[in-house]
């Protein structure tokens, strides 16, 4: 039963990261991917101790997916559990995340604030394997004294030019650049 508590903080506590430094452009949003990290091994953890408190036996997920373990009866419920768990708890996160990148976007739409951001930097750049390189323009704004630097794709815009990008006051990385807002 520890354990299980164990995986479902450590699974609570990697989700929150993940979420609350998905938008982050500073070093933070490596606190996001550590995040990510941990919900992901949680989720397979907690999974495969949740089927053992069930059957009131602790094993693993390395027991389960043995050779062995396809020829011991006493493995099938345990592990039709465990999968069924992370079928389950994987669906959840997905939905979630998807809705929470939603929720963003509406609070954007509904409460984000207007401003004017300078393009500070114009770059080819090739930003994929399989990707044709594109003009990529960096601009900048601020908000309550703090610099946010963020870039996109856009051959007309020149250094010293202006933009209108959208925010969101608590969490100002979260933008969009308004695109029928352009002024030279």
């Amino acid at each position: 039963m520890k354990k299980v508590i164990i995986y479902f903080t450590l699974l609570v506590v990697g989700n929150y990261l993940c979420i609350k430094y998905s938008f982050a452009q500073d070093n933070t949003r490596y606190i996001g991917l550590l995040g990510f990290l941990i919900g992901a091994i949680s989720l397979f953890k907690f999974s495969a101790k949740l089927a053992g408190l069930f059957i009131n036996r602790d094993f693993s997920l390395s027991e389960l997916s043995s050779v062995n373990s396809m020829n011991d009866n006493s493995l099938t419920k345990p592990a039709f559990i465990s999968l069924t768990v992370l079928i389950l708890l994987i669906g959840i996160h997905v939905w979630g995340y998807i809705g929470y990148f939603k929720y963003q976007d509406e609070l954007l739409e509904k409460n984000g604030i207007e401003t004017l951001a300078i393009v500070t930097d114009k770059k080819w750049e090739k930003r994929g394997k399989n990707s044709p390189s594109e003009y990529y323009v960096y601009y900048e704004y601020k908000y309550r004294g703090k610099k946010f630097r963020h870039s996109y794709s856009n051959e007309l815009k020149d250094i010293g030019d202006t933009l209108f990008v959208k925010f969101l006051p608590d969490n100002p990385d979260n933008h969009n650049v308004i695109k029928n807002k352009f002024e030279k």
